[in-house]
């Protein structure tokens, strides 16, 4: 009877246990495993964001516990709480950057403590200690925060570039976008640009005595790096300079985190909008009403006055203009994001027109058969190539051939370098030519220069044009959680340039490229306790 009862029980509580609702509740169960493993990580890393710790003492010295500290960021009204633990000690292990109020609001015998004008910038670790005086919690005494504190807490040497020198410091516009990464250079030990093409515009840092290309750069604490070989050129996919708050550079004695660099790194902060609406349109025009000739170009144009059109200055007028607009987002009569929702959106474009005067020596009209019966080189032909004793040389078989500068050989009558026939007075006979050459002679333009050592300048202008917009979005979800994302899209277009002769026989210059770039940042903060916080970031670059 028992065991027919027990067996009954059984099939009744299958029944009443929906299978479908137990693997729910496992893979809840999991994610919440899964991100509570991962919550200690970020306060780690700081990728994109930095701290706030110090120890909450009395006049004596003595440590103060249960004093509730509050962290607001001034800008935006974002807000961080925690409780100073039994030795005095709190911290903020992962805030956002930006100039904090700091404010200890003990439970009794003491004056509440406001610390302002406390900065954090990206990857710092900022130590603010709080004295408490004695006096009823209704009394608040105002303390301003000295801004250069030393960091005890990491052995990195780094640097940071704050907010007011990515804005005050000028940029110079060359022949790209005015590039932020430029400011790296502020840093002791980052020279440059290394191996970079001199006209390229792009920047190549290299840090502490890195490999060019060796930096790692990072937006929003996310690299911008190429997978497959970990290399790249930031300035090809960085966002615009308005959309940029502040950056960090790591130079040496980085935690194992970083470790995937051969050079330094630098690590990048977007801008966030704020409570207050700022923007600007500006235009950064460039003409060339000042600019020199090429040395070259004028030394040629002093000898032949006549020919100066054809060597006059190229065109090089540069306008790198943009707009930014920052805020809280609200929208009439439905929503108002102040101290809750926040945007920035910055655009900016380079439009310019280059040129350049290329010289080359190409064949005359005689060397390309203008008589009817021969490719005439004699104008090439020198004299016999004496030795060291003034004697005649002789080559072919038995060396009994003469041999003369800048002699042609006709290929017909070669065999094993050996009984070599030059053409007589180097002029080659029209029917001997190539069917390549019968091809690309029909392309070959005149001469056009006389008098120097090249015959041939062939002019030509480019169009350049680099666009790139940002727009991040800011929202606090309370105060435990604060969620974000940006997104970026760079196209760089250069028509080519510095072409030396006519299509199709271009052999230098040109090349047309259009390249575009679209990088996405999102994160989570979570704050789990006063003392555990949970960051969670994702990105894509393409």
């Amino acid at each position: 009877m028992t065991h027919d009862v027990q067996h009954a029980n059984r099939r009744n509580l299958r029944s009443f246990i929906d299978p479908s609702r137990v693997w729910s509740c496992r893979w809840v169960a999991g994610m919440v495993l899964f991100t509570l493993l991962l919550a200690g990580l970020p306060a780690v890393a700081q990728l994109d964001t930095g701290s706030i710790s110090g120890i909450v003492t009395d006049p004596s010295g003595g440590a103060v516990k249960d004093v509730t500290i509050t962290a607001k960021e001034i800008s935006t009204g974002t807000t961080y709480k925690t409780v100073s633990s039994a030795t005095g000690y709190y911290v903020f292990p992962s805030v956002r950057t930006g100039t904090y109020e700091v404010r200890a609001e003990p439970s009794a015998s003491f004056k509440t403590a406001l610390y302002s004008g406390v900065v954090v910038t990206i990857a710092s670790h900022v130590a603010q200690d709080i004295t408490l005086a004695m006096g009823a919690v209704t009394e608040t005494v105002t303390v301003t925060a000295n801004n250069l504190t030393l960091e005890t807490e990491t052995s990195e040497v780094d640097a940071s570039i704050t907010h007011d020198q990515v804005y005050d410091l000028p940029l110079a516009v060359t022949g790209a976008l005015r590039s932020i990464s430029t400011l790296e250079f502020l840093v002791p030990g980052a020279v440059g640009p290394g191996t970079s093409s001199g006209g390229s515009g792009f920047q190549m840092t290299k840090i502490a005595g890195g490999q060019t290309e060796g930096t790692d750069y990072l937006v929003d604490g996310i690299t911008t790096n190429r997978m497959e070989n970990g290399s790249g050129s930031f300035d090809a996919v960085a966002p615009s300079v308005e959309s940029i708050q502040e950056f960090h550079v790591d130079i040496s004695g980085m935690s194992s985190e970083f470790g995937r660099t051969t050079g330094g790194l630098a690590n990048y902060k977007t801008r966030s909008g704020t409570n207050a609406y700022h923007g600007a349109v500006f235009d950064y025009f460039k003409n060339a009403g000042l600019d020199g000739n090429n040395w070259f170009n004028n030394g040629y144009i002093a000898l032949n006055p006549s020919q100066e059109f054809l060597l006059k200055r190229p065109a090089d007028t540069k306008s790198n203009y943009g707009i930014s607009l920052g805020g809280p987002l609200r929208i009439p009569h439905l929503y108002d994001g102040h101290d809750k929702t926040f945007f920035l959106f910055s655009f900016e474009q380079i439009f310019f027109h280059t040129g350049a005067s290329v010289t080359s020596n190409i064949p005359t009209p005689a060397e390309l058969g203008s008589n009817g019966q021969y490719f005439d080189f004699s104008s090439t032909l020198g004299g016999p190539i004496l030795d060291g004793g003034g004697n005649q040389l002789y080559g072919g078989c038995g060396n009994s051939i003469p041999v003369y500068y800048g002699e042609i050989f006709d290929p017909a009558q070669e065999a094993n370098n050996c009984d070599n026939v030059a053409f007589a007075n180097n002029q080659i006979p029209i029917g001997r030519e190539s069917q390549v050459a019968k091809a690309v002679l029909q392309y070959m333009p005149a001469p056009n220069l006389s008098g120097g050592t090249n015959n041939f300048v062939y002019k030509t202008t480019d169009n350049i044009a680099q666009t790139v917009l940002s727009l991040r979005i800011d929202q606090n979800l309370g105060q435990k959680h604060k969620i974000w994302g940006f997104y970026t899209e760079r196209e760089n277009v250069d028509h080519g340039n510095g072409v030396n002769l006519p299509a199709p026989l271009t052999s230098a210059g040109g090349g047309r490229s259009d390249g575009l770039a679209k990088m996405t940042r999102a994160g989570w903060d979570w704050v789990v306790t006063p003392t555990l916080v949970n960051s969670l970031n994702c990105c894509a670059t393409l």
